[in-house]
Parts: C-alpha cells; sequence; structure tokens
C-alpha cells in the first residue's frame, strides 16, 4: 500500500518472515519520521537501495493506528498544495497527470 503525505511517500508492506509485522518504507528522512515520531530514533535505518530506502518494521497494529492517525489529520481541501518539496511535488504532478492518461485510455477502451 502506498500512502502520498505532504512530506513524501510511504510504503507499507508485510514482513518478508514475520507475518505480524509491517515494514514502512519511505522517500524521505521526513516522511518516515512524520509518520512514525515516536519511534523513528530507535529502529528507523537508512538501506543502500534506490527507492524508499528510509525502513522501519512494526507490528501490524501500530501500523494500522498510524495510518488512522494520518486520515484524522487531513486537514486541508488541496492536496497538491501541502507539498512544500519542489521534486516531490514534480514527482507528485506526473503522478496526476498519469492518473489523467489513464482514465482516458479506459474511456477510449470502454466504447
Amino acid at each position: 500500500m502506498w500512502l502520498l503525505t505532504s512530506s513524501g511517500i510511504i510504503s507499507i508492506v508485510q514482513h518478508s518472515e514475520n507475518p505480524n509485522l509491517m515494514v514502512v518504507r519511505a522517500s524521505s528522512e521526513k516522511a518516515l519520521r512524520e509518520f512514525v515520531p515516536y519511534a523513528y530514533s530507535r529502529t528507523a535505518k537508512r538501506k543502500p537501495v534506490k527507492r524508499l530506502p528510509w525502513r522501519i518494521s512494526l507490528p501490524r497494529q501500530t501500523v494500522r493506528v498510524l495510518v488512522h492517525a494520518q486520515f484524522n489529520a487531513v486537514a486541508y481541501d488541496n492536496f497538491p498544495n501541502t507539498i512544500r518539496d519542489d521534486q516531490y511535488h514534480n514527482v507528485f504532478m506526473e503522478l496526476y497527470r498519469m492518473t489523467d492518461a489513464l482514465k482516458a485510455e479506459r474511456k477510449e477502451s470502454v466504447a
């Protein structure tokens, strides 16, 4: 599952060895720190990978609470305007344009 937050991309997947844990991966240290503020300083690590290098493993229930907190914190009416990082904003806008192209493709294939 991906969450697009104002500070970056969060990816959440089941741990490969322990189904009771979830791996939370982030595009930036700031995005992970804002998503997982209380546990960040103890266990988050930067992995030498190209995508989503900031990672932390947490119990499934903890991640459920964190996702719920993100949902409850939404207090804006225009998500792109909340993104302050220019590079991330550009990535998000490209994704947004791609969803428009996908809608157009699907509309054509239905006709």
